[in-house]
């Protein structure tokens, strides 16, 4: 399942839009093709996969590819050997044998649709069973379903499909491919993907043992190795992480009703929901995949280029509390906002001891480190993406804009451009991969210095999570605020890491890094 979530550009209210973009879930039912992607597997292996389906497949499957690339494949793609052990393939994709398309219905549509119920944190009180009426207007807490069926899709797949039409009185899907079937659904049907168990909204409480790949110490030791490259010009930023695992034994874990409150409480524009399998080989058993992304990799719709790299981060209200870390310095909201302040300098710390405060996005805007932060990436990301676009075309008409998602106030720019006539997306995307706004730069080098820093294999986090639909229609996240969950070992996986540039504080950078893993950590510590 790839999700649409809910975030709000200047504000810490959530609302149904992205950066003025409604938002879509696309739930896969049936997966009738797939590919496991290793250190062999080579790129035109996954452009062929993606965009040739065989003429007999098509009966089968449908032409859209799901899945994931991991931060190894990269790896892999830059001639970087690493010794340390990995969790998963460097990447899944599959294709489906029924896709279900779900959007927010517009507000001025009367028709009936199905309840939005509690799960989008729209404002809706309605539970998934409620009433509805043919004269309320649609929009609010309702939802829209598209179902779209390969030829060939299994009976017993459609008959339930049908029995969820049947619940609201509407024509059931239409089992030919490219015959579309508008109908209303239960989105909590499609969201937990075919689950019997009801999604409640109730919070969960889990208390697992959660040990770390660097520890307070050994990551702030890690910041100032990274800083004694960048004083010797090896790199000029960098991205640090840690690795939390959590261990769940005997605690009834459920990884899909994690991913669930995560979605109603946490909203983020990259929600994904991934079965995939353990082992560089993808020889292990099922690991299930939570991504809680909010940023975009790179978008391709009709030929137009647009990556959203992230970088600036400013935490408030629960996320500021994150961990035993809170690197306070005297914050103070240009303007003269009072709430939250510290005593101190008047300097900030990356974090905001109180709730949301009308412009205080000013405090990453102006500042000087993470404005630099965020144009060196940019800078990065234009070169990645102009390699496939048209001469001239790639340009920046956003730059220092913000959002708020997860207690975390976030800048990033828009970086367009328009794809050659001779490239596809999948061109595009693997020669940007992986990010550069989750490895630094340059590049290779700074991977280099990564790897022998880290600890642990990063896998699937700060790779992509990516839906191609043709050659030039895509859309991919970078997978951060990114976890999974290995059902044979009881154990949680995710990371969180954080820039380092050349006047980074090493205490602030690890209270930014734990407010960043603190949705998860907010449910695992309590």
């Amino acid at each position: 399942m790839l999700l649409g979530g809910v975030t709000r550009e200047g504000t810490a209210e959530p609302q149904l839009m992205w950066r003025g973009e409604p938002q879509r879930c696309i739930v896969g039912v049936d997966p009738a093709r797939e590919l496991v992607v290793t250190a062999r597997t080579a790129a035109e292996e996954v452009r062929g996969f993606c965009l040739d389906v065989p003429g007999e497949a098509l009966r089968r499957v449908l032409p859209a590819s799901m899945g994931y690339l991991a931060y190894t494949y990269g790896l892999t793609r830059y001639g970087i050997a690493s010794a340390k052990p990995q969790s998963l393939p460097q990447g899944h994709v599959r294709q489906y044998a029924v896709l279900l398309y779900l959007t927010p219905a517009a507000a001025d549509d009367r028709r009936s649709y199905g309840s939005y119920g509690s799960h989008g944190s729209h404002g809706s009180q309605d539970g998934p069973n409620s009433p509805k009426t043919e004269d309320s207007p649609a929009g609010r807490g309702t939802v829209l379903v598209e179902c779209h069926a390969a030829e060939e899709a299994r009976h017993e797949r459609l008959r339930a499909l049908e029995d969820v039409c049947a619940r609201f009185s509407v024509s059931a899907p239409d089992a030919k491919y490219a015959k579309y079937a508008k109908y209303a659904g239960d989105a909590g049907d499609g969201r937990s993907g075919g689950t019997q168990q009801a999604w409640t909204g109730a919070s969960p409480a889990w208390k697992g043992r959660i040990a770390r790949s660097l520890d307070a110490a050994a990551y702030m030791r890690g910041v100032e190795e990274v800083l004694e490259c960048i004083r010797n010009g090896d790199t000029y930023q960098l991205n640090l992480s840690i690795k939390f695992m959590a261990d769940l034994h005997g605690t009834g874990f459920d990884p899909l009703r994690l991913f669930l409150h995560l979605w109603e409480t946490s909203p983020a524009p990259f929600h994904a929901w991934l079965n995939t399998v353990g082992g560089a080989q993808g020889q292990g058993g099922a690991l299930r995949v939570l991504s809680t992304s909010p940023e975009r990799f790179v978008r391709v719709r009709a030929g137009e280029v647009l990556a959203q790299p992230i970088k600036g981060t400013l935490a408030f209200g629960a996320s500021a509390g994150a961990g035993e870390a809170r690197a306070l310095r005297g914050n103070a909201v240009p303007g003269g906002a009072a709430a939250g302040q510290s005593e101190g300098s008047g300097e900030w710390g990356g974090s905001w001891q109180g709730d949301y405060v009308p412009g205080m996005e000013r405090l990453l805007t102006e500042s000087p480190k993470e404005s630099a932060e965020l144009s060196m990436i940019t800078d990065l990301i234009r070169n990645d993406i102009s390699t496939r676009c048209e001469y001239g075309s790639v340009h920046v008409p956003r730059h220092k804009a913000t959002f708020v998602v997860d207690s975390l106030i976030q800048m990033y720019s828009d970086v367009r451009g328009t794809l050659r006539q001779d490239a596809t997306c999948l061109d595009l995307l693997l020669d940007a991969f992986p990010g550069g706004s989750v490895t630094g730069c340059p590049k290779r080098r700074t991977m280099r210095i990564i790897d022998r820093l880290e600890p642990h294999s990063r896998d699937l986090y700060c790779g992509s999570v990516f839906c191609v639909e043709d050659a030039r229609t895509m859309d991919s996240s970078i997978a951060i605020r990114t976890g999974w969950y290995d059902e044979q070992a009881e154990t949680l996986s995710f990371f969180a890491g954080s820039g380092i540039v050349a006047d980074s504080d090493p205490e602030r950078e690890y209270a930014e890094t734990l407010a960043k893993a603190g949705k998860f950590l907010r449910v695992l510590e309590g």
